[in-house]
């Protein structure tokens, strides 16, 4: 545009007569050079719009300097989607962001009518459509076509064979909403690179024969890397050109639960009761033959929240699995949103979330910590002691766990199990880490018999009030000295950010579960870190598929506390994985460094253990049940 043009404002509008129509028709010879047997006619546009479609135009003072005309689609499984057939926008108008403008309303206007997914195709010669396409609005290739058009008259494709990427814009993802506000994605490590030459443009006119041969390489390399199922992802401009990124999506093509029934070693108890055997729903997610494994972590009843082992089944096979199955997903961090109109149940969702994060690790051959953001090659370790028969056995098990090596002792306390049993331990062991874990138990009338724990200079008291509250929990961090820890109230980072805010804890306790898995962990994690507040992962006696995850969590940079992530024969005669967790002298865990969890599932143990199993398939395929 001219610097006079800047100023004035581009109005962006549906198509409504047909002389607007017209004018869409004549600027798709002035920007194409089209003969008139390729022109988009006026009727095209006029039934474009009667069967749900999209006509826009970008208006200068009521001259038309670009448009956009899609087509509603039937994708699979019957879901509709918007074709955007056709942008163009004058020259003298391009690099003034009109045609993101003419997206963006096509964006808005989709959204309006429920529709979350358009598509389009462009040149992958032309590199600034690509960075436009890729990088400005988010849109991901995963497929295609050679020769889309057959040879056309337009002077821009040079006779050459019209080869199209289909950008696939799902509206309301993370990656979309991220790029679109100007907020940086994370790139992963890129699997293959597709690289494109800046002087393609020069070489279509002066020197045919080898743009020919680039577009055939080019050509070539999409349709080999696509068919492994890579999807392009990013896009870099570079001197010499421009380079297309190509990561591994992940779909989710069956899924199986399991409930398996596994007896404690030795009983645990809590302020909610004392438990002997757990019932635990594990989660399997295979895509091309490969394995993820995911946990649910609630507990058998329901105290700890309000999740408990019957009701996370029926989460997990009638409403979360029929929402990921058979969908292409960009990554393990869309599988979350996925599930977003189905409320609470944050441990049923999290399990299957947790599980594709371990597909697309070991689809990459990437350890899970690394995956995630890791930065540790081994993670300190505290242990979690329940509450005992008396004071001198749980003296014997602090000590047992010390020489064990273990960096920090966590007790339970409960009303009358509390003030005088940690006077004891503290007496009996005065230079050890050591804090307390109520476990909702206490309510900010008993704030003064709270404070007299003051004075054994615990690391932290951990969520003393009740699992909803986070204001109570304020006016007591007010009148204690030694650290809150918030752990049940903390279910998103939003929580986290009003904790923070009302200063109601010194430190968070993370547990992959609680939070519904990975991705909102990461977010709990960098906004307890952006405002120096230090967490640690918290544990809810899982089996070592759960317990491996929790390594890779602790694996970030602000897990700086010890977290309740233990050696498996703490807890079970015989672990689910091979080998099993095992804690150094120095108190420590070695970070596995094997593709997903870094551990093998051991299938044969599993069997044996298992109480229930069934095997879901994408809607509209049967789904098998065994035990």
């Amino acid at each position: 545009m001219a610097a006079g043009q800047a100023q004035r404002v581009i109005e962006i509008r549906p198509l409504a007569t047909h002389s607007e129509f017209e004018a869409a028709v004549d600027l798709q010879r002035r920007i194409w050079g089209f003969d008139d047997i390729e022109l988009l006619p006026v009727r095209l546009f006029v039934t474009a719009l009667k069967v749900g479609g999209q006509a826009l135009g970008a208006f200068d003072e009521g001259k038309m300097a670009g448009f956009c005309l899609a087509i509603p689609g039937i994708g699979g499984r019957g879901r509709i989607y918007l074709h955007s057939h056709m942008l163009g926008v004058l020259a003298e108008y391009r690099n003034a962001g009109v045609g993101r403008r003419l997206k963006l309303a096509q964006r808005e206007d989709a959204l309006a009518q429920g529709i979350d997914l358009i598509e389009w195709t462009f040149d992958p010669l032309e590199l600034k459509n690509a960075w436009f396409n890729i990088e400005r609005l988010g849109a991901v290739v995963r497929r295609f076509v050679p020769n889309q058009y057959g040879c056309t008259t337009s002077p821009l494709h040079a006779g050459l064979p019209t080869d199209r990427c289909v950008a696939e814009w799902r509206l309301d993802s993370a990656r979309v909403k991220r790029i679109l506000a100007g907020q940086p994605m994370e790139r992963l490590r890129a699997a293959e690179r597709i690289e494109v030459p800046a002087a393609i443009d020069a070489l279509k006119r002066e020197d045919p024969a080898q743009a020919r041969e680039i577009q055939t390489r080019v050509r070539e390399q999409f349709l080999q890397h696509l068919s492994n199922d890579l999807a392009a992802t990013g896009f870099e401009r570079t001197a010499e050109g421009g380079c297309y990124l190509l990561e591994r999506g992940i779909r989710i093509e069956r899924m199986t639960l399991r409930e398996i029934r596994m007896p404690l070693a030795h009983f645990f108890e809590t302020s909610f009761g004392r438990t002997t055997e757990r019932r635990i729903i594990l989660v399997e997610v295979i895509s091309g033959g490969v394995s993820g494994w995911g946990e649910i972590t609630c507990g058998e009843n329901p105290f700890y929240n309000e999740e408990w082992t019957d009701a996370a089944w029926l989460i997990a096979k009638d409403y979360a699995a029929p929402r990921a199955l058979g969908r292409d997903f960009e990554s393990a961090a869309e599988v979350g949103r996925s599930f977003e109109g189905i409320r609470g149940h944050r441990m049923a969702l999290g399990g299957i979330e947790a599980a594709a994060w371990d597909l697309e690790a070991r689809i990459q051959g990437l350890p899970l910590a690394k995956h995630i953001g890791g930065e540790r090659a081994e993670i300190p370790c505290g242990v979690s002691i329940g509450i005992q028969n008396s004071v001198p056995e749980l003296l014997r098990k602090i000590e047992a766990e010390l020489e064990a090596g273990y960096q920090r002792i966590k007790i339970k306390i409960k009303p009358g199990w509390d003030v005088e049993v940690v006077r004891q331990a503290r007496r009996e062991f005065p230079g050890v880490g050591l804090m307390a874990d109520a476990n909702s138990a206490y309510t900010l009338a008993d704030a003064e018999h709270l404070k007299r724990l003051d004075e054994f200079g615990l690391m932290m008291i951990e969520q003393p009030l009740a699992h909803d509250d986070i204001i109570d929990h304020a006016a007591l961090q007010e009148r204690l000295t030694t650290p809150i820890c918030l752990d049940e109230c903390i279910r998103t980072a939003h929580h986290a950010e009003q904790a923070i805010a009302m200063r109601a804890c010194g430190v968070i306790n993370i547990k992959l579960g609680r939070v519904g898995g990975f991705r909102e962990a990461k977010r709990v994690h960098d906004a307890a870190r952006k405002h120096g507040i230090p967490v640690w992962c918290g544990g809810m006696l899982e089996t070592g598929i759960g317990r491996a995850a929790n390594i890779a969590l602790s694996t970030l940079p602000n897990f700086v506390l010890p977290g309740d992530v233990s050696a498996s024969k703490r807890y079970w005669k015989r672990d689910v994985i091979r080998p099993e967790v095992e804690v150094t002298a120095q108190g420590t865990i070695q970070v596995p460094d094997g593709p997903g969890l870094g551990y093998e599932v051991d299938r044969d143990h599993l069997k044996r253990l298992t109480a229930r199993e069934i095997t879901l398939d994408p809607p509209g395929l049967a789904g098998r049940v065994a035990g």
